[in-house]
């Protein structure tokens, strides 16, 4: 990577932040992360769906959030499909419009948000146990903060949130819009949408609260850094293009002559 596309990718950073802000953003999560913890809330709020009398979760099987928790996905799946068949489309044919860019960035933030780094490397990697299998809330196992490490490897454990990552998924074409109401539409939208997601999680034991919000925030770093790269790709392919003639160019030309 030559400085010239570092220095074209920090002019793109700038564009995206100044649409997307990352820092504080990133900071409030830390920090709230951070409170969930100290405070005890991030468990109490999962215990509060906890039946100590029946030592069960009562909202598990319970609608609307078995439908949620079984059907919800599939918008961000479709979308993603369509994504990927619409940017092969376009890589086929050549083209670099806005259509092929807006496909391009929902393919890659799918594979690389949900896919790689949520399902792929950080629940492995972490193994923390879930609500409903801590010693706490009638399970066997010890419970861990998050970014803590569970008593043994699985690849199906609580931090981050898979299902939150598929329905936070769904603020990644705000990413691809350029008018600002279209952005806080769809960034509205998508919030939502994963926070119910994430919502049902809670209730049926799945994930704690802190597992929800960190998907949401790898999901949003996952959107601004590819819309990042994808915007520095588009500026260096419209640069115009100059010639580099060496500076002794002229005297070689007059010796010709």
């Amino acid at each position: 990577m030559n400085t010239e596309f570092l220095r074209t990718y920090g002019r793109a950073s700038r564009v995206i932040h100044a649409r997307f802000p990352i820092i504080f953003p990133m900071i409030a999560l830390l920090i709230v992360t951070g409170l969930l913890e100290l405070t005890g809330l991030d468990l109490a709020i999962s215990s509060l769906f906890y039946d100590v009398q029946t030592e069960s979760w009562p909202l598990s099987d319970a609608e609307p959030w078995q439908t949620i928790d079984e059907y919800f996905i599939f918008p961000g799946v479709i979308l993603g499909i369509i994504a990927t068949i619409a940017g092969a489309i376009a890589c086929i044919r050549w083209q670099w419009n806005d259509r092929a860019r807006a496909a391009v960035l929902l393919t890659w933030v799918l594979i690389i948000g949900p896919g790689l780094l949520v399902n792929a490397s950080l629940k492995p990697f972490f193994s923390r146990p879930r609500p409903r299998e801590v010693t706490e809330l009638g399970g066997p196992k010890t419970y861990q903060p998050a970014f803590g490490f569970g008593d043994q490897v699985h690849h199906n454990s609580s931090f981050p949130s898979g299902h939150a990552s598929i329905g936070f998924f769904l603020i990644a074409p705000a990413f691809t819009c350029r008018k600002r109401a279209w952005r806080i539409g769809l960034l509205s939208a998508g919030l939502c949408y994963g926070s119910l997601m994430s919502l049902s999680r809670i209730v049926q034991g799945g994930h704690y609260l802190s597992d929800t919000i960190w998907s949401l925030g790898i999901l949003y770093v996952t959107c601004w850094a590819m819309a990042t790269l994808i915007l520095a790709v588009q500026y260096q392919r419209t640069r115009p293009f100059v010639l580099a003639i060496p500076d002794e160019a002229p005297q070689i030309l007059r010796k010709a002559a």
